[in-house]
This record gives C-alpha cells, sequence and structure tokens, in this order.
C-alpha cells in the first residue's frame, strides 16, 4: 500500500511538473474534426517536449478551426494538460511560397 501510495505522488508531483509548460510547432495538417474540436498534424520537433510524429490534437477553442484544411500547412502553439494531454491555443496557416 505505501509503495501505491508513493507511486500516486510521484504522478502528482510529475503531473503538475509538467502541466501548464507551452511550446510551439509546425506541421502539415492531415485531417480536421471540428465537431471533436481536434486536428491531425504531422509536425516536427517540438522542442523540449516531443520528437517528429503524427499526432491528433484538441485545440481549445473551435473557432482555430476555421479555414484549416487538409494539406495546409500551420504553425501552432499547444499547451501539456494534466496527465499527458496536449491542447493547441493558437493556430495560423502558414501561406505556401510564392512560385518560382
Amino acid at each position: 500500500m505505501k509503495r501505491l501510495a508513493s507511486a500516486s505522488l510521484i504522478f502528482l508531483f510529475a503531473c503538475s511538473t509538467w502541466a501548464g509548460r507551452t511550446g510551439e510547432g509546425e506541421g502539415e495538417v492531415l485531417g480536421v474534426s471540428p465537431e471533436s474540436k481536434s486536428v491531425l498534424i504531422h509536425h516536427g520537433e517540438i522542442k523540449d517536449m516531443m520528437g517528429e510524429m503524427t499526432m491528433e490534437f484538441t485545440v481549445d477553442d473551435a473557432s482555430l478551426l476555421k479555414g484549416v484544411k487538409q494539406g495546409d500547412r500551420v504553425h501552432f502553439t499547444l499547451e501539456q494538460r494534466p496527465p499527458f494531454d496536449y491542447v493547441i491555443l493558437k493556430m495560423t496557416v502558414i501561406p505556401p511560397a510564392p512560385a518560382q
């Protein structure tokens, strides 16, 4: 029982330490789901948070998804929330580079 209590305290400390951390990333939108307030993004490394991967993120406000579509490149700011949830707080579409 003491081990379980110790493990629980460590877990709660870790969650409180990570909670509120923010990071910025860029990636390609692979899917958008306004109904579930989520977006699927293949992104590069997000410094001190996670490596390159494809991940579904919840957005803080569904209005962030307005005008975002599959294939768009986006820049986003996310926040880590306990225990291991990442929520996008800001997201902007990166305009395509002009044709040369």
